[in-house]
């Protein structure tokens, strides 16, 4: 079902040691695995996919895949999925996994090697899920993806929104989460991000806020995502939706 994992000669640096450390234990970040069961999980992933606009035929590349708690939804819609992060124990745990879909590749590497493992113009989606504010050099890091990129292809992100209170919370006080891995979200930008994306050419620029209810509730009471999507809509909370979705084009 999926390929074997392709080992990276990166060399890294501090904010890569940090994050090398923290996921070295697929067992310490069980909320990273799939499950099939998930209401979270699947909205956030039908989200991106609509936003990215990801059909049967495309060829995507999800960046920071980790266990793959969003990769099997997003193989399901897709022709081929490759997921790439620099953790192995993580991946090993996505491996082990099962998929309706025999359309999935690993790759243990450092997203800012991707010519090293791509082609030019090779790829019609690149995304992923709580990566970005983990990832220096925003401006480097956008210029490889673009290279990569099929011209019409498109990006999407989904981050956190440092103005909900709640991250700060379990930041602090998840026993998954650590500090020094997780400080990057409160200094993410979707301002910068997106005027990055335009210094670089890219087009038909998006930013949406959503989500409401944390996975301890939509996956225990279904029923609340009726609730979610009525509060989506209210003016007064749209500042503080936990999620930000970036999205983008290349030009064709």
């Amino acid at each position: 079902m999926f390929s074997s994992v392709t080992h990276s000669n990166e060399k890294t640096d501090g904010w890569q040691d940090v994050q090398n450390e923290f996921y070295s234990d697929a067992d310490q970040h069980s909320h990273l695995t799939f499950n099939r069961n998930s209401l979270y999980s699947k909205d956030l992933s039908d989200h991106l996919v609509e936003a990215a606009r990801i059909s049967p035929n495309d060829e995507v590349l999800e960046i920071g895949a980790g266990a793959g708690r969003f990769s099997i939804h997003l193989a399901k819609v897709c022709k081929h999925l490759v997921a790439l992060d620099t953790s192995s124990a993580l991946l090993d745990a996505l491996k082990s996994q099962q998929s309706e879909k025999n359309n999935i590749d690993v790759l243990c590497a450092s997203v800012f090697d991707l010519l090293d493992h791509f082609k030019k113009i090779s790829l019609d989606v690149v995304c992923g899920f709580f990566i970005l504010h983990h990832l220096p050099h925003h401006d480097k890091l956008f210029g490889l993806i673009k290279t990569v990129l099929k011209p019409g292809g498109r990006i999407s992100f989904v981050e956190p929104n440092r103005m909900n209170p709640l991250f700060l919370a379990q930041a602090i006080f998840d026993p998954e989460m650590t500090w020094d891995a997780e400080k990057g979200m409160f200094k993410f930008s979707a301002s910068k991000t997106v005027k990055i994306l335009n210094e670089l050419g890219f087009v038909n620029l998006k930013r949406e806020r959503f989500g409401f209810f944390p996975p301890q509730v939509l996956d225990k009471f279904p029923s609340s995502m009726k609730i979610q999507n009525m509060i989506e809509k209210i003016i007064l909370f749209r500042r503080i939706l936990p999620f930000i979705l970036i999205t983008a084009d290349k030009p064709s």
